[in-house]
Protein backbone atom coordinates (compact mmCIF):
# COMPACT_ATOMS: atom_id res chain seq x y z
CA UNK A 1 0.00 0.00 0.00
CA UNK A 2 1.33 3.29 -0.87
CA UNK A 3 1.43 5.69 1.48
CA UNK A 4 2.69 9.52 1.97
CA UNK A 5 6.34 11.40 3.87
CA UNK A 6 6.65 11.00 7.26
CA UNK A 7 5.05 13.98 9.34
CA UNK A 8 7.82 15.62 11.52
CA UNK A 9 7.63 18.19 14.17
CA UNK A 10 9.30 21.18 13.29
CA UNK A 11 13.11 20.28 15.17
CA UNK A 12 13.01 16.43 14.21
CA UNK A 13 14.49 16.99 11.38
CA UNK A 14 17.64 18.11 13.91
CA UNK A 15 17.87 14.85 15.31
CA UNK A 16 21.10 12.48 14.47
CA UNK A 17 21.97 9.03 15.38
CA UNK A 18 24.60 6.09 15.23
CA UNK A 19 21.24 3.65 14.67
CA UNK A 20 19.13 3.49 11.42
CA UNK A 21 15.84 4.70 12.66
CA UNK A 22 14.29 4.97 9.25
CA UNK A 23 15.32 3.33 5.25
CA UNK A 24 17.36 5.38 3.99
CA UNK A 25 15.43 7.59 1.37
CA UNK A 26 12.61 8.39 3.23
CA UNK A 27 10.87 11.15 3.06
CA UNK A 28 9.40 13.30 5.92
CA UNK A 29 7.49 16.82 5.94
CA UNK A 30 7.26 19.24 8.05
CA UNK A 31 3.87 21.24 9.00
CA UNK A 32 5.41 23.94 6.93
CA UNK A 33 6.19 22.24 3.63
CA UNK A 34 9.95 21.42 3.83
CA UNK A 35 10.71 18.37 2.45
CA UNK A 36 13.42 16.16 3.86
CA UNK A 37 15.50 12.92 2.95
CA UNK A 38 17.17 10.21 5.26
CA UNK A 39 20.77 9.30 4.80
CA UNK A 40 23.49 8.18 6.53
CA UNK A 41 26.86 10.61 6.62
CA UNK A 42 30.23 8.63 5.06
CA UNK A 43 33.85 9.07 6.75
CA UNK A 44 33.55 12.54 7.34
CA UNK A 45 31.19 15.06 9.85
CA UNK A 46 28.79 16.82 7.05
CA UNK A 47 28.58 20.30 8.08
CA UNK A 48 25.60 22.56 8.13
CA UNK A 49 24.10 23.98 5.42
CA UNK A 50 26.53 22.58 2.70
CA UNK A 51 25.55 20.66 0.38
CA UNK A 52 25.77 16.95 0.48
CA UNK A 53 26.22 14.24 -2.49
CA UNK A 54 26.28 10.80 -3.31
CA UNK A 55 29.56 8.59 -2.66
CA UNK A 56 31.52 8.32 -5.39
CA UNK A 57 30.91 5.53 -8.14
CA UNK A 58 33.02 2.65 -7.98
CA UNK A 59 34.31 2.15 -11.45
CA UNK A 60 34.53 -1.20 -11.32
CA UNK A 61 31.55 -1.99 -10.30
CA UNK A 62 29.79 -0.81 -13.32
CA UNK A 63 29.36 -2.54 -17.03
CA UNK A 64 30.26 -5.96 -15.11
CA UNK A 65 28.86 -9.25 -16.02
CA UNK A 66 26.23 -11.39 -14.77
CA UNK A 67 28.68 -15.00 -13.66
CA UNK A 68 25.45 -17.38 -13.64
CA UNK A 69 22.55 -17.23 -15.12
CA UNK A 70 19.40 -16.16 -13.05
CA UNK A 71 15.66 -17.32 -13.79
CA UNK A 72 12.82 -14.92 -13.95
CA UNK A 73 11.57 -14.92 -10.31
CA UNK A 74 15.20 -15.27 -8.84
CA UNK A 75 15.99 -13.16 -5.81
CA UNK A 76 20.35 -13.34 -6.05
CA UNK A 77 22.57 -12.80 -9.16
CA UNK A 78 26.18 -13.19 -9.20
CA UNK A 79 28.43 -11.20 -11.09
CA UNK A 80 32.03 -10.62 -11.03
CA UNK A 81 33.42 -7.48 -10.09
CA UNK A 82 36.19 -5.53 -11.87
CA UNK A 83 39.23 -5.00 -10.11
CA UNK A 84 37.73 -3.25 -6.78
CA UNK A 85 36.71 -5.27 -3.87
CA UNK A 86 33.59 -4.56 -2.35
CA UNK A 87 32.60 -4.80 1.54
CA UNK A 88 29.77 -6.22 2.95
CA UNK A 89 26.33 -4.66 2.67
CA UNK A 90 28.16 -1.98 0.43
CA UNK A 91 25.08 -2.10 -1.81
CA UNK A 92 22.48 -2.64 0.56
CA UNK A 93 19.62 -0.34 -0.44
CA UNK A 94 21.02 0.64 -3.43
CA UNK A 95 19.83 -1.05 -7.03
CA UNK A 96 21.20 -3.66 -9.48
CA UNK A 97 20.72 -2.09 -12.72
CA UNK A 98 20.76 -4.35 -15.87
CA UNK A 99 22.23 -1.89 -18.56
CA UNK A 100 23.14 -4.77 -21.61
CA UNK A 101 21.70 -7.81 -23.11
CA UNK A 102 19.32 -9.92 -21.41
CA UNK A 103 17.07 -8.02 -18.93
CA UNK A 104 18.25 -4.63 -19.48
CA UNK A 105 16.15 -1.67 -18.92
CA UNK A 106 15.15 -3.25 -15.25
CA UNK A 107 16.29 -1.73 -12.16
CA UNK A 108 16.16 -3.84 -8.74
CA UNK A 109 16.64 -3.17 -5.21
CA UNK A 110 19.31 -5.06 -3.45
CA UNK A 111 18.64 -5.93 0.42
CA UNK A 112 22.65 -6.85 0.85
CA UNK A 113 25.46 -8.93 0.42
CA UNK A 114 28.87 -10.70 1.24
CA UNK A 115 32.19 -8.71 1.18
CA UNK A 116 33.48 -9.88 -2.15
CA UNK A 117 37.26 -9.43 -3.38
CA UNK A 118 38.84 -7.54 -6.32
CA UNK A 119 37.63 -9.46 -9.63
CA UNK A 120 36.18 -11.62 -7.19
CA UNK A 121 32.41 -13.10 -7.47
CA UNK A 122 29.94 -11.36 -5.75
CA UNK A 123 26.04 -12.77 -4.66
CA UNK A 124 23.90 -10.08 -4.67
CA UNK A 125 20.58 -10.79 -2.48
CA UNK A 126 17.80 -8.77 -4.19
CA UNK A 127 13.92 -7.37 -2.36
CA UNK A 128 12.27 -7.85 -5.16
CA UNK A 129 11.78 -10.80 -8.01
CA UNK A 130 14.02 -10.89 -11.75
CA UNK A 131 10.91 -10.47 -13.69
CA UNK A 132 13.15 -11.26 -17.01
CA UNK A 133 15.77 -13.75 -17.10
CA UNK A 134 19.01 -12.64 -16.89
CA UNK A 135 21.84 -14.77 -18.98
CA UNK A 136 25.72 -14.40 -18.80
CA UNK A 137 25.74 -11.71 -21.58
CA UNK A 138 24.27 -9.57 -19.32
CA UNK A 139 25.93 -6.29 -17.97
CA UNK A 140 24.81 -4.83 -15.10
CA UNK A 141 26.04 -1.49 -13.10
CA UNK A 142 25.67 -1.52 -8.85
CA UNK A 143 24.38 1.55 -7.27
CA UNK A 144 24.96 2.90 -4.37
CA UNK A 145 21.44 4.05 -2.29
CA UNK A 146 21.97 7.79 -3.18
CA UNK A 147 21.16 8.61 0.47
CA UNK A 148 24.16 6.61 1.45
CA UNK A 149 27.55 7.25 2.78
CA UNK A 150 26.81 11.23 1.64
CA UNK A 151 30.14 13.53 1.79
CA UNK A 152 30.55 17.14 0.99
CA UNK A 153 29.87 18.22 -2.85
CA UNK A 154 33.05 18.62 -4.66
CA UNK A 155 33.18 21.63 -6.91
CA UNK A 156 33.56 18.94 -9.94
CA UNK A 157 30.21 17.09 -8.61
CA UNK A 158 31.23 13.62 -8.44
CA UNK A 159 27.67 11.95 -7.82
CA UNK A 160 23.67 12.97 -7.48
CA UNK A 161 23.18 15.97 -5.01
CA UNK A 162 21.16 14.30 -2.09
CA UNK A 163 20.09 17.74 0.12
CA UNK A 164 21.00 20.19 2.75
CA UNK A 165 21.85 19.05 6.50
CA UNK A 166 20.11 21.33 9.02
CA UNK A 167 22.36 20.82 11.36
CA UNK A 168 26.00 19.35 11.67
CA UNK A 169 25.87 15.29 10.74
CA UNK A 170 28.78 13.38 12.74
CA UNK A 171 30.67 10.82 10.55
CA UNK A 172 28.55 7.29 10.07
CA UNK A 173 25.28 9.08 11.46
CA UNK A 174 22.35 8.81 10.05
CA UNK A 175 19.97 12.05 10.00
CA UNK A 176 17.67 13.96 7.94
CA UNK A 177 18.33 15.80 4.61
CA UNK A 178 16.60 19.22 3.41
CA UNK A 179 15.56 18.36 -0.08
CA UNK A 180 12.64 21.04 -0.69
CA UNK A 181 11.38 24.30 0.67
CA UNK A 182 13.62 27.30 2.45
CA UNK A 183 16.48 26.61 3.63
CA UNK A 184 19.96 28.06 4.53
CA UNK A 185 22.91 27.30 2.26
CA UNK A 186 26.80 28.11 1.67
CA UNK A 187 26.56 30.77 -1.24
CA UNK A 188 29.45 31.46 -3.62
CA UNK A 189 29.46 34.94 -4.83
CA UNK A 190 26.62 37.29 -4.76
CA UNK A 191 22.93 35.63 -5.03
CA UNK A 192 20.15 37.53 -6.20
CA UNK A 193 16.34 36.88 -5.18
CA UNK A 194 14.93 34.78 -7.88
CA UNK A 195 17.59 33.64 -9.55
CA UNK A 196 18.36 29.58 -10.27
CA UNK A 197 21.13 28.32 -7.99
CA UNK A 198 23.49 25.34 -9.06
CA UNK A 199 26.75 23.53 -6.95
CA UNK A 200 29.14 25.68 -7.19
CA UNK A 201 32.11 24.99 -9.41
CA UNK A 202 34.79 26.91 -7.23
CA UNK A 203 33.89 26.23 -3.35
CA UNK A 204 32.94 22.51 -1.94
CA UNK A 205 29.38 22.14 -0.17
CA UNK A 206 28.27 25.93 -1.80
CA UNK A 207 25.68 26.92 -3.97
CA UNK A 208 26.11 29.59 -6.96
CA UNK A 209 23.46 31.44 -9.55
CA UNK A 210 23.11 30.60 -12.89
CA UNK A 211 23.97 31.86 -15.96
CA UNK A 212 22.50 32.14 -19.33
CA UNK A 213 24.97 29.54 -20.36
CA UNK A 214 24.71 26.63 -17.89
CA UNK A 215 23.62 23.09 -18.58
CA UNK A 216 23.75 22.30 -14.66
CA UNK A 217 20.86 20.82 -13.47
CA UNK A 218 19.23 23.54 -11.00
CA UNK A 219 18.62 22.15 -7.15
CA UNK A 220 16.63 25.50 -6.42
CA UNK A 221 16.25 29.14 -6.39
CA UNK A 222 17.58 31.90 -4.61
CA UNK A 223 15.22 33.54 -2.04
CA UNK A 224 16.73 36.65 -1.06
CA UNK A 225 19.33 38.60 -1.86
CA UNK A 226 23.13 38.25 -0.68
CA UNK A 227 26.27 39.99 -2.22
CA UNK A 228 28.66 38.79 0.71
CA UNK A 229 30.72 35.80 -0.46
CA UNK A 230 30.75 32.80 1.58
CA UNK A 231 27.96 33.47 3.63
CA UNK A 232 24.55 31.79 3.96
CA UNK A 233 21.73 32.28 1.67
CA UNK A 234 17.85 31.71 1.76
CA UNK A 235 17.33 29.13 -0.76
CA UNK A 236 13.84 27.29 -2.30
CA UNK A 237 15.61 24.14 -2.70
CA UNK A 238 13.86 21.79 -5.35
CA UNK A 239 16.54 18.68 -5.45
CA UNK A 240 13.70 16.45 -5.99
Amino acid sequence: MLTGPIQIQSNDWGVISSAQNQPLGASAETTDGRVFKYGLAGAADLAIGKLAQQAAVVANHQNIAVAAAAAAGATQVTVTLGATAATANQYAGGYLNVIDSAGAGATYLISGHPAASASGSLVVNLSEPITTALTTSSKVNLTTNPYSKLVISAVTTISYIAGVPGIAVTAAYYGWFQVRGVASVLSDGAITAGKGLKPSDLVTGAVEAEVDTDTTVRIGTAYNNNTVDTKYSAAYLRIV
